[in-house]
């Protein structure tokens, strides 16, 4: 058998423009802001400390340590909206994809013939609002390849058994 390795005309490929991106449900950002909580134990806890240990004498040290410690969840917090409105997911005939990142977009491409399983987690948070994550994985790993958080439970549901269906045909196929 002689080996080829032709070209490929890269205006025939798929323009991820094209791509029907769904947004993720609106409780997720409640979820996103309740983590940013965690966040502020941080100054918190160095406000409490300064009165406790009297580092209020020393003014600039301990103005500038409070400063730093601040910056992050303070811009953590303003930052939760613009995250949450980026992340995305979309389905096509023979993937599934995810975006995320503000500053660095990432899209994850997962093909359905290289999926082995999907589960759907909900934690405490998720429950009481109504929402689960996606978790989708391939061989080799403990950990999921990929992972969708914010979707209702029905529409988790639902995608893990499209997921399934598609699995199983690729199975017959071969």
């Amino acid at each position: 058998m002689e080996f080829r390795n032709e070209s490929i005309d890269l205006d025939l490929l798929p323009a991820m423009e094209e791509v029907e991106w769904v947004p993720l449900e609106k409780n997720y950002r409640k979820i996103m802001y309740i983590n940013t909580l965690f966040l502020w134990v941080l100054p918190i806890g160095w406000l409490v400390l300064s009165v406790i240990m009297n580092w209020w004498q020393y003014p600039v040290w301990t103005g500038l340590a409070m400063g730093i410690t601040l910056l992050i969840p303070v811009l953590s917090t303003i930052l939760v909206n613009p995250s949450f409105l980026v992340k995305s997911y979309a389905i096509r005939t023979h993937d599934i994809l995810f975006q995320t990142g503000l500053i660095s977009r990432s899209q994850t491409i997962m093909p359905f013939d290289r999926v082995q399983h999907c589960e759907i987690n909900r934690g405490v948070l998720s429950r009481w609002l109504g929402l689960s994550e996606l978790n989708i994985f391939t061989a080799g790993g403990s950990a999921s390849d990929l992972s969708i958080p914010g979707l209702s439970e029905e529409r988790a549901a639902e995608l893990c058994q499209f997921i399934l269906l598609k699995i199983d045909a690729t199975d017959e196929e071969e």
